[in-house]
This record gives C-alpha cells, structure tokens and sequence, in this order.
C-alpha cells in the first residue's frame, strides 16, 4: 500500500510506504491522502449524530469512525525510506494513469530527480498519448491540491517528519504541514523545469511559508538545498542531526499538543487561516494552478521532458543548449 496509517493513543501517523519508488505521487496516493484527514477537516465532514432511531450498521460505523476522528489530536506525516517523497510520478504522467508495478519489477519512477527503471525491460518509455496524458494530469493537480488543503484544513496540528530528499510535490507536502521537523540529512528542491513542468499546485503552499522572493530563486533555477537552508527560508521549522532526535521532538511535539486545550488549538488554526485569508486566495487560485500543471504536462516541453526523464535522456532543449559555463 502506498500509505499505511496507524493510531497510538490520541496521534494518528500516516507513513508514505513505497520507498522502493522513493514516495512518489499518483492520484491514488493524494487522494487516499485526502479521504484519510477528511474525518479531521475544521469544517466538518462528519456524518449525523445519532437521532435516536434504531441505528443501522452503517451508521453505527459511521459512528465509530466519528468517534475515532474526535480522539484524534495530533496527526505525524512520515515516510518509509531514503526519501520523503520524490515528487510526482513521472511515468503515471507518461501511461495517463497510474503506474502499477507488475510482479519482481521495481516500481518505476523515483520521481522529481530520481533515477527511473523502466518496467518493459530498458526499452524506451513513450508518453502514451497527449490526450490521456492531460486528462491525468487535471485529475492529478486537482487531487494533489485536494490534498494539500486537507493538511491544511486539519482541525489539529499535522506534523511532517522528514528524514530524507523531499522535492517538488513532496516539498509542498512539507510546506502545507502545520509543523516541519527533519534531519540534517534531509533536502529539498523544486526540478519540475528541468522535466518542462511547473511546481504550480505547491506554489501557494511554499510562497506561504518562504515568501515571493525566495520562491522566485527555487521554482527558476530548480537547484537543491540543504535542510539548513530549508530552516533559514521558513520552508521547515527545526533540524535534528539523527533520526533518533528528530522522533524524540516530534514525540514531544505530540505530547504538548495532547495536554493543550483541543478546542483552542482548533481555535488557533482557524485564527491563522482566517488572518492570512488563506481559504478566499485558495478558492481563486486553484482552477488557475492546476490548469497550469496540465498545460505543461501536455505541452511540446512537457512531453519532451518527461520522455527524456524516463529514459535517462537530455530533453531537446539541453541538447541544444550552446552556453559554455
């Protein structure tokens, strides 16, 4: 399964389980992410209470899943692996769905830079038709946005805990969290141009916590930066140089957010999203960025560049290019 999710005692954990493809991101993956923190949303997704009539089974699960999402306080996103998440999946770009890995064959493309095996045994990757191609990618951004803004709708405090390279999707998974803990190890970056894509979804989420400008240098020049240079933009909240002290942070991290006040923490997220208007800027720009993303994916560079990631290629462009650094 691409994710796993456990609770122990108030904390749900949700653990990003396919480090074999170092994370990467389909539409299964956002929106199996999205349908797990649904229950957790502020606005309340919750089914009826119980009016008094003889329940049915289903609403006697309803019920219990209902009860289970108001015990929860605190929520771990973490990962399995060298990786926290790669970025999206470039070969499910490429077949207009999502990859799935046939039996002994790894599971495809480690996403953002990431190298790719290639499932029909080293033959080229094609991208199977720009139609498809386009039509997943709008599925894709609008779930990938889907997500993103249920972290960030949690009536409680979504922690990630990274240990590992966290690029482009991945990364804006990371923006979206409430709280950012990671090793020193960890490293972040935005490589879509380099595939002839855009990190257009993410970009309200990152923006948000680093501001314009430094966007401005990630998103152009899609370089990779270390966690040190992550703490210093905004993008993650505090380094630990082991794994061993990142857990005991985020361990404590949970626990002073389980003896606090469950209403006033609810409260205090509400208060920040109202302040920054965070809901209305997301409403008018949702349509615009994910129309973005599918526009790259289906465009010339687009298709040239997610060709060439595939097969371990310079895309046209580079090949072409004559500066001399």
């Amino acid at each position: 399964m691409a994710l796993s999710v456990t609770t122990s005692g108030s904390v749900m954990r949700i653990t990003l389980s396919r480090p074999t493809a170092h994370n990467v991101l389909d539409l299964d993956v956002v929106t199996s992410l999205a349908a797990v923190l649904l229950p957790l949303q502020a606005t309340g997704n919750l089914p009826p209470k119980y009016n008094g009539n003889k329940p049915s089974a289903r609403h006697k699960q309803q019920q219990q899943q209902q009860q289970h999402a108001e015990s929860i306080r605190a929520v771990v996103l973490a990962s399995l692996g060298p990786s926290f998440c790669a970025g999206a999946d470039l070969r499910a770009f490429a077949l207009g769905a999502p990859y799935k890995p046939t039996s002994g064959n790894e599971e495809g493309c480690r996403g953002g830079t990431g190298r790719c095996t290639s499932a029909n045994g080293g033959s080229k990757s094609k991208i199977k038709s720009s139609s498809s191609s386009s039509s997943y990618a709008g599925e894709f951004a609008a779930g990938l946005f889907g997500a993103l803004r249920a972290i960030r709708g949690c009536r409680v405090p979504v922690i990630a805990r990274v240990d590992g390279r966290a690029l482009g999707g991945g990364a804006g998974i990371v923006a979206a969290c409430d709280v950012a803990m990671v090793t020193r190890r960890s490293s972040f970056g935005f490589p879509e141009i380099f595939s002839g894509l855009v990190p257009a979804v993410v970009s309200p989420y990152v923006m948000r916590r680093t501001g314009p400008k430094w966007c401005s240098s990630a998103f152009l020049l899609g370089k990779t930066f270390s966690s040190e240079e992550a703490l210093a933009a905004g993008l993650v909240d505090n380094v630990w140089p082991s794994t061993d002290e990142l857990d005991s942070a985020v361990n404590k991290a949970c626990h002073e957010i389980c003896i606090a006040s469950p209403t006033a923490v609810a409260e205090a997220k509400k208060i920040i999203s109202y302040v920054e208007g965070e809901d209305d800027k997301l409403d008018a720009v949702q349509k615009h960025l994910c129309v973005s993303l599918e526009t790259a994916v289906n465009s010339h560079d687009g298709q040239e560049g997610i060709t060439a990631f595939l097969n371990k290629q310079k895309p046209a462009w580079k090949q072409h290019n004559t500066h001399n650094s």
